[in-house]
């Protein structure tokens, strides 16, 4: 028990090595492995990070960044804020509770409960009737053929209406790739994801006792989320970035798996698996996170941004505080050493934090008049 615990604060410890946003480094998964059906592994020994000196490695060599398509992040925000936190507090999307007395057609963002029925050439196919689903009309989350939820918006409780979609070429079922059909749907409900202050208040799992505090919150996280996609989008690879670019983030993300792996007491092939994981998609999500971290520094003079000695101090100082509470048989100069060798973490996060702030310029401009 001792060695379990003292596996899960190492991991933990690991997760706050990197100071700058990750972008797909680590994918927890959603759901822990069952100790009882995997096999027993032991884990691999740990290895000291070196955090790349991005400024060094002259990001322009190696990556150019076009214009950030901020135009689809607003409305994304707005609509994806309220659904998370509604999944969060009903745990799943199929125990929303729709509502019939929404008297108003539905819109983006709601909450539906659907009866459909696909035909193909007249006849229904197989594997596309179904009753009582539960659909969040937006691109935020939609693994739905796409025009199928859009068809949806604008109807009201009890139409029967048709939406034709056309299957994507690449759509696993062969005999319906690339194909016209039509659903015919029954819109049975429709739900409004806001909560309540007193559910929010009563919920154990947050530690807010308003909506909106929760909702800015949730906003913030996912703006950045998407904030570093749009960048990611924008951004060529002129030349293979040098391995001391994403190494740091490929075996952080090796050894914490091999660590998870211990944990559950779980082989660590068998655990990857599971999470539908490989190393080459560790090494190209390192490599991401890498062309990620360039890219900040490319915005950054490329929008004449800059962070002062001041704040590098202040988060300087931050790292020495949190490593005197959590080591607390250390000594301040132990703490210095150890945040002096995270400098380009903080020089990092600082770029980050303030591309960002020019981001929220850009993407919210009302916000900001």
């Amino acid at each position: 028990m001792l060695k379990k615990i003292l596996l899960f604060l190492l991991i933990v410890t690991m997760l706050s090595l990197a100071s700058c946003k990750v972008v797909e480094v680590i994918d927890h998964g959603t759901t822990a492995p069952d100790k009882t059906t995997a096999p027993e592994e032991t884990t691999a020994p740990q290895k000291e990070y070196i955090f790349p000196d991005y400024e060094q490695l002259n990001p322009s060599a190696y990556v150019t960044v076009g214009e950030v398509d901020f135009d689809p992040i607003a409305k994304l925000v707005f609509e994806g804020a309220p659904y998370e936190i509604a999944k969060t507090f009903y745990g799943d999307i199929k125990n929303f509770p729709v509502a019939e007395d929404i008297n108003r057609p539905a819109k983006s963002s709601d909450c539906v409960k659907i009866d459909y029925c696909g035909k193909l050439n007249g006849e229904a196919f197989q594997g596309g009737t179904a009753t009582g689903v539960i659909l969040f009309l937006s691109d935020y989350d939609n693994g739905y053929i796409p025009g199928f939820t859009e068809g949806i918006i604008g109807h009201s409780v009890g139409e029967t209406f048709d939406v034709d979609v056309t299957f994507p070429e690449n759509y696993h079922a062969t005999d319906l790739a690339g194909k016209a059909v039509v659903f015919t749907m029954t819109l049975h409900n429709i739900c409004d994801l806001k909560l309540t202050d007193k559910q929010v208040a009563e919920f154990m799992s947050n530690n807010y006792e308003t909506y909106d505090a929760w909702l800015k919150d949730v906003q913030l996280a996912i703006t950045e989320e998407l904030f570093a996609d749009a960048v990611l989008k924008a951004t060529t690879t002129n030349a293979p970035l040098p391995a001391d670019a994403y190494l740091y983030y490929y075996e952080q993300t090796v050894d914490y798996y091999h660590l998870l792996a211990e944990y559950y007491g779980v082989a660590y092939d068998w655990l990857m698996s599971y999470y539908g994981l490989n190393d080459m998609i560790i090494m190209q999500r390192a490599i991401n996170q890498a062309t990620y971290n360039m890219a900040l520094l490319i915005l950054m003079e490329q929008k004449d941004l800059s962070w002062t000695e001041e704040e590098f101090a202040q988060k300087h100082e931050e790292l020495v505080t949190k490593y005197l509470e959590t080591n607390k048989d250390s000594n301040r100069e132990d703490a210095i050493e150890y945040a002096d060798g995270q400098a380009n973490q903080i020089k990092i996060q600082l770029a980050e934090e303030k591309v960002l702030i020019w981001s929220f310029g850009m993407i919210f401009p009302s916000e900001n008049e």
